[in-house]
């Protein structure tokens, strides 16, 4: 990736939005990476795309905004599937949150086999607390069933 204004722009607004989020900010930090988002999209660059849309996504989940995290994690997932230099670790870490917001709807299935494709991949990459957050929430699902 060049060291281009708009790319300065997207890294900018990116460490801007996760600064905020890591006050608790989190109106402000979505306002950071959509606009970064939206930036990124126009350049067409789909790997940091997804990544951003991923942690979009990932704060309106946080914010209690469903029906805005659920495309925006689709979008981060589908990406990263069609990309062949996806890292596993980013595909585990996008679906992750989608499988957070499927649990919290009620929807075991869909809930179900996203933590088992996410506990496959930390696995894959040997991230044992990846590996753990998956079993717990499959545990708890066999559970509800």
């Amino acid at each position: 990736m060049s060291d281009n204004p708009a790319n300065r722009e997207v890294a900018a607004l990116t460490a801007q939005g996760q600064a905020e989020r890591d006050h608790g900010r989190l109106a402000q930090a979505a306002r950071r990476y959509a606009d970064a988002l939206a930036l990124s999209r126009s350049q067409n660059v789909p790997l940091r795309t997804a990544h951003i849309a991923r942690h979009l996504g990932d704060i309106y989940r946080e914010s209690g905004l469903a029906q805005q995290a659920e495309p925006l994690l689709a979008e981060a997932i589908s990406l990263y599937r069609q990309n062949f230099d996806t890292k596993v670790l980013d595909l585990a870490n996008a679906i992750r949150p989608l499988a957070l917001l499927k649990t919290a709807q009620g929807d075991a299935n869909s809930a179900r086999q996203l933590w088992q494709e996410a506990q496959i991949l930390y696995s894959a990459v040997n991230v044992e607390a990846g590996v753990s957050e998956c079993s717990e929430h499959l545990a708890k699902l066999t559970r509800t069933k």
